[in-house]
């Protein structure tokens, strides 16, 4: 089951909880005042794989040569990251 993100409008708590993807945009109750509260835009984390300092290209298997170095600052990608 997928977690979702409330906003209480009365306490203004933010809280998760875990419910079937058929009640995603129900109202849930907030934990601390019982307030049906409306789903809010989730939070993205970013998940690094390998020693944990956060990533980078070389997390990814992108580094190098053929990226520019781990920045994505040089090679055929226009100093930007991606190509058009």
């Amino acid at each position: 089951m997928p977690i979702y993100e409330y906003k209480c409008p009365s306490c203004g708590d933010i809280f998760e909880q875990m419910r079937p993807m058929s009640q995603a945009t129900n109202p849930a109750a907030c934990p601390r005042c019982k307030t049906e509260s409306p789903r809010t835009i989730s939070r993205l984390a970013r998940a690094a794989s390998g020693g944990g300092d956060g990533g980078g290209a070389d997390d990814l298997g992108l580094g190098g040569s053929d990226f520019g170095g781990g920045d994505f600052g040089g090679g055929d990608f226009g100093g930007h990251g991606h190509s058009h």
